[in-house]
């Protein structure tokens, strides 16, 4: 099929896939902003560009509209690996979801928060993101897509602080999630994260298992994405062993497999794995492809290595040539060692910051909370004392109302009493005549 009719299928595809699942969900959202969701997932380049082409006319939508055209912006970069450099684009659109906005993104701003402080250098704050995406998500299958990444992301930090048994949870999660999508492709990934962390823990057998049965799936289904990274760490992992022999074995696999991204890698290994072999010819052929690497520390390795050899076949000159561009590799992996350190400290030292100034926030609203239900409490107490009073003056009054009735009730008979007692007498007098003398 041709190139244009292929793409042109493949965002019909998307377009199609995006409109079926808007009216599932979110239906309140304009139908391009809903496209472009989907086209992120798939395209981000693609995402990226139809955005760009959305801007003008967000300046008219609704508050909603344009924090989800701000998510979506994010996300899209982010899948297409754009490094994030500020948080400036973020902060707005977390605080807009944490204060009322749709409940069923806030998770996903969470997430891609975190994401934002990974490129930051921020861990702690980019570990509290992704727990509190976590949190939002809860057991909602809906959400699985997404909670795998958090899950790796959150592993990939641990790793990175040397918290290898938290690493090895999240990992595992990670996979669950992916077992669940039934998703062969990240199964494979985050197994090769798993095998990490074990080789990180030296427990070489259980991530020489967790490695074969990547290779084995990477093999079922066709596709050499992951093949490099694979081999390569298991011909590190037999190295580790002690299995040169094995370890030559997965190297040949990954130089038959080559990756721009697991290049250097390969290369790095190749030197170990060839010098134990013996072979020292190729070792050093592999160390002068490092030189040419854009990472100062396979550089480094690389000079170390040739500085070493040289030193060992008595050739003064060149051993001293290498060891000093050696020493001038080392200060400057020092400066950047040094200013990671700094970066990280500071990066907690920020957060705990952060942590002191929330924990005063929670405390001035549980005693703010306090005094409003106290102060509820005590208005409550009042009005009831208000009910209790009048109930109490309305029975009085009642209780004197009838004590008063039954008073003019007695008086009006003892009236009527005497008036006819009055009578009586007066028809007595008459009777006898009294009136007559």
């Amino acid at each position: 099929m041709d190139p244009i009719q292929h793409n042109k299928v493949f965002l019909f595809i998307v377009i199609f896939v995006a409109v079926f699942l808007s009216c599932e969900d979110r239906r309140h959202y304009p139908q391009s902003l809903i496209v472009a969701d989907s086209l992120a997932d798939h395209n981000p380049d693609s995402a990226i560009n139809y955005l760009n082409d959305l801007a003008p006319r967000m300046s008219g939508v609704s508050e909603a509209d344009r924090m989800y055209y701000q998510l979506l912006c994010i996300k899209a970069a982010d899948k297409a690996y754009i490094p994030h450099t500020s948080d400036s684009l973020i902060r707005p659109v977390l605080e807009y979801y944490e204060q009322g906005g749709d409940p069923q993104l806030l998770p996903i701003a969470y997430y891609y928060g975190g994401r934002v402080n990974m490129d930051l250098g921020d861990a702690p704050q980019a570990i509290d993101f992704f727990h509190k995406a976590l949190d939002g998500m809860g057991n909602q299958t809906k959400y699985l897509n997404i909670k795998r990444f958090v899950y790796t992301q959150i592993g990939e930090l641990f790793v990175k602080q040397s918290l290898f048994d938290e690493a090895l949870m999240a990992y595992n999660s990670a996979y669950d999630c992916n077992v669940v999508l039934n998703d062969t492709i990240e199964m494979i990934f985050s197994l090769t994260d798993i095998a990490s962390v074990y080789n990180f823990r030296d427990n070489r057998i259980e991530a020489i298992n967790c490695l074969r049965k990547a290779y084995f799936l990477t093999e079922t289904i066709g596709s050499n994405d992951a093949l490099p990274n694979i081999t390569n760490q298991l011909s590190r992992t037999y190295l580790h062993l002690h299995q040169p022999d094995s370890a030559h074995k997965y190297l040949q696999l990954a130089l038959a497999h080559p990756s721009i991204t697991t290049r250097d890698a390969t290369y790095n290994i190749a030197v170990d794995v060839y010098r134990e072999l013996g072979l020292q010819d190729s070792s050093l052929y592999f160390c002068q492809l490092l030189l040419k690497s854009d990472n100062i520390f396979n550089v480094r390795y690389s000079l170390q290595q040739l500085a070493n050899y040289e030193a060992c076949n008595h050739h003064t000159e060149a051993s001293m040539s290498y060891y000093h561009q050696w020493a001038e590799c080392n200060d400057s992996v020092e400066q950047l060692n040094a200013l990671r350190q700094a970066a990280q400290m500071n990066a907690v030292y920020n957060y705990q910051l952060r942590e002191k100034e929330n924990q005063k926030l929670k405390y001035e609203s549980k005693i703010h909370m306090g005094i409003i239900v106290a102060s509820v409490i005590i208005c409550l107490f009042l009005c009831l004392v208000i009910l209790l009073l009048i109930k109490y003056q309305k029975k009085k009054n009642k209780f004197l109302s009838l004590k008063l009735e039954k008073y003019q009730r007695l008086v009006s008979e003892y009236n009527s009493k005497e008036q006819e007692t009055d009578l009586s007498s007066l028809k007595s007098i008459k009777a006898t005549g009294a009136y007559n003398n």
